[in-house]
């Protein structure tokens, strides 16, 4: 349906992020970095040893970068309508100026 479309959109992941790593990356000098794995959409460690600084890549120096950077930011607070304004298929603003278009219907 139309909704299918429109609703429910999630924030995407940057494109950076859904490269593959390059993980046989064995110059002298290897270092621990992370990077974001889209199937799992968390950030896991490899050892890096650096000989392609020149490419943007799916690499960063820690776990909590690399998910700052990625992962995609949940809403945490729930939204209230009042039930005058519950009116099917209305487009309302949610948090950080995302829109959503919502089905309202009878419970």
């Amino acid at each position: 349906e139309a909704c299918d479309d429109a609703c429910w959109r999630i924030e995407k992941v940057p494109k950076v992020c859904r490269l593959q790593v390059s993980v046989d990356d064995q110059c002298e000098g290897s270092t621990e970095k992370y990077f974001f794995n889209l199937s799992s959409m968390t950030c896991e460690k490899f050892f890096s040893g650096g000989c392609h600084r020149n490419r943007i890549e799916n690499r960063f120096p820690d776990e909590a970068t690399c998910m700052g950077f990625c992962a995609p930011k949940k809403n945490t607070e729930p939204v209230m309508l009042s039930p005058i304004l519950a009116v099917e298929g209305m487009t309302i603003t949610l948090l950080a100026g995302r829109i959503a278009n919502v089905h309202v219907q009878k419970l």
